[in-house]
């Protein structure tokens, strides 16, 4: 204070740190106690000072705190447990606040309600220096997995995703799934043949007929008679407009209409057997038969070769003629359509596969009957499949396999496997009967006396952008190298993904297990494990299994095995399994979960919500296998911990659940018997709810029916059998 003049100013100085015109005083950055002298002068008369001490000591240890997970994508209303840790404090008390939706004092976080995704930002404070606080950020987004689809048209080409000029109409995302984003128009008035028409009678040559035509010709190949192949569809430039058709002389009336599919009742075979019937009231041979005696290439795509159309053929092999590999195989092909084709072998000799895709670009396979695809079990191949492709050094796809009946021993539809560089996309597989007859099974009834090498119904080994909607599948055993699954999704392949995969509206039935959805490793040559490139961003929804036996059929029992194997790239993650109806073995596991004990990384966003399912004698298992053993406990929120670094598991009814195994997350409902649940009709295979049911509002967030949407799933499956 400066007193005896008016002039009441002052200087200011500090022997260390920094001291303001106002007096402010910023101590300097010391390791040990240090004495620092402040003073202040008068402006009116410099003599006039004094002086302050000020000892500064070092800074004691900030308190710090963490918040895990960090950032987290959570399902619309569900649950999700965060957890902070404090440093540099006796005290490690918290407080915890959300910009949206609740949060408890233990940090249980609950989402709010929400149509559309929402970014929420959770906080954590210390109580013992409020200063202290970290962030997390979830996202949420709604339970409603992408649109519902509207019924196909009953007549016409199903182009449900597909306007005219090929323009996609998939929508962008279902879930955490990318949609395909580009298709096929596949109608009659979208592939114009102006050109001229070519008739090869029989006995005359088709592969001669096929070079002279131009771009835009018909040739058409006398019905009821056979052609010996191979035959090849040669480069010629085509374009849009101008695509050649090649197909039966036999009229269009006497052919499926448009959008229907075509069945061996048309090669004049009223039935096949213990294959499910088909409408057969009048049979005609009205189909043109190309076919091998053994080998490759009933038909061959040429490279470059382009916009061919193939209607009303039979391509097949002759019987007892030794191997026979793809009927059709292609190499860099671009814009085919087989449209009303029987493509199939014979009952017991090796036919590998129907179609090889190779490295083709816009293939489209509709209303077609595929079938008697296998490998004998001490044969000359191994896997045999109505459908391959996903293995090329080029950008493959898109894809489109709508409204078939599809038949293979190993794998029904297989991508990827084989080798490769590129990942083939946009894929729309639909409204087919995927299906293995029961004679192939040792040991049943009818069984036809040679085994055949069975995996499983469908696999993605290589594919982005996929939609597998509305289709009917049937019958998988196991007793090979498989335990009979329905669904396999599992990278191979360094350069392999699979990713984007969206599997809605359909039903399984007569299986040994469920899905295999795996972050699965490559071992090479050396015995090196490298990791396929991803496993991520995958939507499973309103999808029935039923009758799965692991006794019945030779099988796992296992109703979803969810593991990672990668010991560096992100592992499995962005997984919703939502309103499934998944009645699985009681004897046997609902979840198989596993991780690489090596990565510090742990599968993640796994979203588990809305589903019926039986719990199994154990609900909740680790892989078994040492690798990837990452559960210390049989306990199923012990084993999620340990074993997840983030998931969403809430509004599920486990059926039959032993309360000894421990608790699941909370928010799950545990009926105490199948009957308890209240199904339509469960011997009719009726899974909708009664209305009596105590299941039937509490899925979230809008209070719909836990399990599968039975309605829509049985209209988008109606006509596929």
């Amino acid at each position: 204070m400066v007193s005896e003049t008016s002039n009441t100013a002052v200087k200011w100085s500090a022997s260390a740190g920094t001291i303001s015109s106002s007096g402010l005083f910023t101590a300097p950055s010391v390791t040990t106690s240090q004495t620092v002298i402040v003073k202040t002068t008068s402006v009116a008369d410099a003599s006039a000072e004094a002086t302050a001490q000020v000892t500064v000591v070092p800074t004691t240890a900030r308190v710090a705190v963490t918040v895990s997970p960090s950032s987290t994508t959570v399902v619309s209303g569900s649950t999700e447990q965060f957890t902070a840790t404090v440093s540099e404090a006796s005290n490690t008390a918290v407080e915890w606040s959300a910009s949206a939706g609740a949060i408890s004092r233990s940090g249980l976080f609950t989402a709010p309600t929400v149509t559309l995704k929402q970014t929420v930002i959770v906080k954590t404070t210390t109580v013992a220096d409020a200063r202290a606080e970290a962030t997390a950020e979830v996202t949420v987004v709604p339970v409603s997995i992408g649109p519902t689809p509207i019924a196909p048209p009953p007549t016409g080409a199903d182009n449900r995703y597909c306007s005219s000029g090929d323009q996609p109409s998939f929508g962008s995302t279902d879930g955490p799934a990318n949609l395909p984003q580009r298709c096929i128009n596949t109608a009659l008035s979208n592939t114009p043949s102006p050109g001229k028409q070519t008739l090869v009678a029989a006995g005359g040559d088709l592969n001669s007929a096929l070079n002279n035509a131009s771009c835009g010709d018909v040739i058409l190949v006398q019905a009821g008679k056979t052609f010996a192949g191979p035959i090849t569809l040669p480069a010629k430039s085509c374009d849009s407009e101008h695509w050649i058709t090649l197909r039966t002389s036999a009229p269009d009336s006497s052919l499926p209409a448009e959008g229907m599919r075509l069945t061996p009742c048309y090669a004049g075979i009223s039935s096949l057997p213990a294959r499910p019937a088909y409408p057969c009231p009048s049979p005609s041979n009205v189909m043109a038969k190309i076919e091998i005696e053994a080998g490759r290439g009933a038909i061959t795509v040429a490279s470059g070769a382009n916009y061919y159309r193939m209607i009303g053929l039979e391509v097949t092999r002759q019987a007892g003629t030794g191997l026979a590999y793809g009927l059709v195989t292609m190499t860099g092909a671009d814009h085919l359509i087989f449209d009303r084709v029987w493509i199939h072998g014979t009952a017991l000799d090796e036919t590998v596969r129907g179609i090889f895709l190779g490295d083709s670009t816009n293939v489209a396979i509709i209303d077609s009957y595929l079938n008697d695809f296998h490998c004998a079990a001490k044969g000359d191949c191994t896997d045999a499949q109505t459908i391959n492709g996903g293995n090329s050094l080029l950008p493959t796809g898109p894809y489109k396999i709508v409204d078939n009946f599809l038949e293979a021993a190993a794998e029904n539809i297989l991508l990827g496997g084989g080798p490769g560089s590129t990942v083939p996309a946009d894929i729309e597989i639909r409204r087919n009967h995927i299906f293995k007859p029961t004679t192939w099974m040792p040991g049943a009834p009818n069984f036809i006396g040679k085994s055949f090498i069975v995996k499983n119904l469908f696999e993605i080994k290589n594919a982005e952008r996929l939609l597998l909607e509305g289709n009917v599948m049937e019958n998988s055993w196991g007793g090979f190298s498989q335990v009979g699954w329905g669904i396999v999704l599992t990278p191979r392949g360094t350069w392999a993904a699979d990713r984007d995969i969206t599997i809605r509206y359909n039903t399984i039935s007569h299986v040994g297990a469920g899905f295999q959805i795996a972050a699965a490793d490559e071992i090479l040559s050396n015995g090196a494990r490298v990791d396929s490139l991803a496993s991520e961003r995958f939507s499973i929804h309103d999808v029935t299994v039923d009758d799965m036996s692991a006794s019945a059929y030779n099988g796992a029992g296992i109703g979803f095995q969810i593991s990672s194997s990668f010991a560096e790239n992100p592992p499995l993650n962005n997984l919703t399994i939502n309103h499934v109806t998944m009645l699985n073995d009681p004897k046997k596991t609902l979840l198989v979960i596993g991780s690489n004990l090596h990565n510090p990384l742990r599968p993640s966003n796994i979203v588990f919500t809305n589903n019926i399912a039986v719990a199994g004698e154990y609900s909740v298992w680790s892989t078994g296998v040492p690798l990837t053993a990452c559960a210390k406990s049989s306990q199923p929120s012990t084993t999620f911990n340990q074993c997840w670094s983030s998931y969403t598991i809430t509004s599920n009814a486990i059926i039959a659940y032993p309360p000894s195994q421990g608790p699941w997350p909370t928010g799950n409902v545990f009926p105490a018997t199948t009957a308890a649940v209240g199904f339509t009709n469960l011997n009719e295979g009726n899974f909708g709810l009664l209305p009596s049911s105590p299941y039937r509002d509490l899925g979230i967030p809008d209070r719909t029916e836990l399990g599968a949407d039975i309605t829509t799933l049985n209209a988008e499956i109606d006509g596929v059998q």
